[in-house]
């Protein structure tokens, strides 16, 4: 039997045979080629973009972005659905489709209407407390008390023609708050200062008044410091019972006892000691403090207070005052309500002719952060000054309140992917709900015709789609402000003071830190993204960058709340009710409406 050897099991391929397989390999590679590079260009043929309608100012928009290059896309009237619409047509080649739908958002509450104030003032000197009834812009008035007057002593041996007097104390410091942001319920401490005691004592002058101020939660508003209080002298016969006491120029240091300069007076002739007086003065004026760090943010004015200075040889500060007033109050008065530095005269004789609350002349009332007057006389004593106390402080609390309305919600958001559309898609973008508003309203009665604020309520968003597909539903709007419903009223404050609520944002990136329309004075500190110093609430910009178009991730806007509106705090007056367009006018300026809801829209990205 014939055995088989290992070189006839594995025989080798002969060359030729090695060359025809090479030839059938090289053969089919060839084929093949054809194949494979149309495969390549169909892919490169794949598009990729994306697609947008939706509504940009009262107008429906369609636009293609592909390869970062636009183009308008066709808009249409659907009569079946009874709207405006978007005709989408895939360029050739695209497939793989996802769909974002957004309803239109819901538009922003109007700053609540209701015309109301609140004035509190307070005379009693000391401590209290006080709840703030609403939130709202206050005004404040605050005056510290004023100094007390010096006391004078002369005999016979003065010459009884001169004029002589004590010094007057000084005025107090006084503020002027035009705008604090208070919160309900927000307790605040109040200090009335007190007015300084005029002098018991030759050789004192008279006591400085005390601070009034006010404070909140968050620390101090503002305070006015009391006035200084007035010089004192005595001048007897004998050197010895001679003295004056008062500061120098600037308020500081204080002589006392019977010498002046640490010299005892020379002389008894009275120009002598006239003049050693008039070289003499009361003690500082009231200053103030406005803390414009709280977070309240008061803003106003601060006055110090008004400092006597001697006059000459015939008068020492004056013959005409028995106090010294603070004559800024006066104008003051229509907007606090208070008749400041009121004079009533008492006595005609000729002697009282052109001297306002002279001692003996008549009285004054409402006088706050007054000098007190310097003991003295005029004329040889017919019209003595008595010395008086400084004028008690005051501080006066007048509110407006603000209810700044809501912000919008956003809407539903939906997210479909498709393999593929068909030519001619039918897309229907919602409209944001517009905002609410303030409008002027006619109110007639037996007294006459008058205009009133009147609110009007913001409106839904649309839903958005695509034709027979399920819809994504719009935001509800902002709830219409209800001053007796604390759930109504926006509670944020920002720097420019109470703010309307910022509109919601749509779930589209969800991790996207930002917030809908900006309401009516808020900051990025609060929305995200801008800062808004006006009383409106804002819509919301659609694509991030403000483009017509863009990609899904600066799609931030779309469907969003509109921005709640707020209020300067302003009241209006029998005028502004007079008509319809002056009330207009007051609305536009005072009273802010809330932002439209941002538009839908249907989103297609390949």
């Amino acid at each position: 039997m014939k055995k088989n050897s290992l070189n006839s099991v594995f025989r080798a391929f002969t060359l030729a045979e090695a060359l025809v397989a090479l030839l059938v390999i090289t053969i089919i590679i060839a084929a093949s080629l054809p194949t494979i590079t149309k495969k390549k260009r169909s892919i490169d043929r794949v598009t990729h973009g994306a697609y947008a309608c939706y509504w940009q100012n009262g107008q429906l928009i369609g636009r293609y972005l592909i390869d970062q290059k636009t183009a308008v896309g066709k808009t249409y009237y659907d009569n079946t659905e009874g709207r405006y619409g978007c005709e989408f047509t895939p360029p050739a080649g695209a497939k793989n489709f996802v769909v974002t739908t957004v309803g239109g958002g819901g538009g922003g509450a109007a700053t609540g209407d209701e015309a109301q104030e609140a004035n509190q003032v307070f005379e009693q000197t000391g401590s209290t407390s006080y709840k703030v009834p609403f939130t709202g812009d206050y005004k404040m008035l605050i005056v510290g008390g004023g100094g007390g007057g010096g006391r004078s002593y002369q005999q016979y041996w003065m010459n009884s023609k001169i004029t002589r007097r004590a010094c007057t104390g000084t005025q107090a410091g006084m503020v002027y708050i035009s705008s604090v942001n208070l919160q309900k319920d927000d307790s605040l401490t109040i200090k009335v200062g007190y007015g300084g005691s005029a002098s018991t004592d030759y050789y004192r002058p008279g006591s400085s008044g005390s601070e009034s101020y006010v404070y909140n939660r968050n620390g101090l508003i503002a305070r006015a410091d009391g006035g200084g209080g007035g010089c004192s002298y005595k001048a007897g016969i004998k050197i010895a019972d001679r003295g004056i006491t008062g500061f120098n120029a600037s308020g500081g240091g204080q002589t006392a006892g019977k010498a002046f300069g640490g010299q005892s007076f020379p002389s008894i002739k009275p120009a002598n000691f006239v003049n050693s007086l008039n070289t003499f003065y009361s003690n500082t004026a009231g200053s103030y403090s406005i803390n414009t760090s709280n977070a309240s943010k008061p803003r106003g004015t601060g006055y110090s207070g008004k400092r006597s200075e001697p006059n000459n040889y015939y008068y020492h500060q004056n013959d005409y005052y028995d106090m010294q007033p603070i004559t800024r109050l006066e104008s003051y008065e229509s907007e606090f309500g208070i008749d400041f530095n009121r004079y009533v005269r008492t006595n005609y004789d000729a002697n009282c002719n052109g001297r306002s609350a002279m001692y003996g002349c008549g009285n004054l009332y409402n006088f706050n952060g007054a000098g007190g007057g310097g003991e003295g006389q005029i004329n040889g004593g017919a019209f003595d000054f008595g010395y008086a106390k400084g004028g008690d402080g005051i501080v006066i609390i007048k509110g407006s309140p603000l209810y700044p309305g809501k912000g919008g919600y956003a809407a539903e958001v939906k997210q479909t992917p498709f393999a593929s559309l068909p030519a001619k898609t039918l897309l229907f973008p919602g409209k944001g709900g517009a905002g609410g508003y303030i409008e002027p309203k006619r109110r007639s009665s037996i007294t006459g015709t008058r205009y009133v604020p009147s609110t009007v309520a913001p409106k839904e968003g649309e839903s958005s789609y695509i034709k027979n597909y399920s819809k994504a539903e719009g935001g509800k709007p902002a709830p219409i402000v209800n001053m007796s419903d604390n759930n109504t009223i926006n509670n944020e404050q920002s720097v420019y003071g109470a703010m309307g609520g910022s509109g919601e944002v749509a779930n589209i990136a969800p991790t996207y830190k930002q917030k809908g329309g900006a309401g009516g004075y808020s900051d990025k500190d609060h929305n995200g993204y801008t800062t808004n110093n006006t009383i409106h609430g804002l819509s919301r910009p659609l694509f991030a960058n403000g483009r017509e178009i863009d990609t899904f991730n600066n799609l931030i806007g779309a469907g969003a709340g509109g921005g709640g509106g707020t209020a300067t705090g302003k009241t209006y007056t029998t005028s502004d009710a007079s008509s319809q367009a002056k009330m207009q006018t007051f609305i536009d300026a005072n009273l802010g409406k809330g932002g439209d809801g941002t538009s839908g829209i249907v989103f297609i990205q390949w």
